[in-house]
């Protein structure tokens, strides 16, 4: 069916009537609803297309336990990756971490740092017609710690940190593709 064009909704996986597990349930009312509205009440104007969206908040570790962020949710990427989705582009959503489920037919790539964001936008635009950057990337990460001027003077609960300035990606990503040309 999906070579003639036709949407198929997969199953979802988990306990099956016969008593296996896997997949062959039905999809819950709103993953229906969702496929339903993606096919009839959006136009399809930008079927063909292929759209690179950055959503969420990076993350820059000052050592194993703690780190660097902010307090971006990434609710305004995945609502415009979800209609862009909806009006037919093909959409590839950069993401640092959410809580937030993947909208329907947006493919994710997991990303942690601003240098991870970087390359994985970078990577995914070379394809792309266009990107909408939504992320919230660090500005800055640690370039290094110095523990043992805190235990020398007795503190032993502080540290003194020197940050680097991490490039704009959007910035970047502009004048990457302007050297292309």
């Amino acid at each position: 069916l999906q070579s003639y064009g036709f949407t198929v909704i997969p199953p979802v996986e988990g306990d099956l009537a016969c008593g296996d597990v896997g997949a062959g349930k039905l999809p819950e009312p709103d993953v229906l609803l969702e496929y339903i509205y993606q096919e009839i009440a959006f136009p399809k104007d930008m079927k063909g297309l292929r759209v690179l969206v950055t959503a969420g908040p990076t993350q820059e570790a000052i050592d194993p336990v703690r780190y660097i962020t902010n307090h971006s949710t990434g609710k305004m990427g995945y609502a415009i990756a979800a209609e862009l989705s909806r009006r037919g582009a093909e959409v590839v959503l950069v993401s640092g971490r959410t809580g937030l489920p993947v909208p329907q037919g947006v493919k994710r790539v997991d990303v942690l740092t601003a240098e991870e964001m970087y390359r994985a936008a970078v990577d995914t635009f070379a394809g792309c017609d266009g990107a909408v950057m939504c992320a919230a990337v660090a500005d800055y990460t640690v370039h290094r710690i110095f523990w043992h001027i805190w235990v020398l003077i007795g503190k032993k609960d502080n540290f003194y940190a020197v940050f680097q300035w991490k490039p704009n990606v959007c910035w970047s990503m502009h004048m990457e593709s302007w050297k292309e040309n």
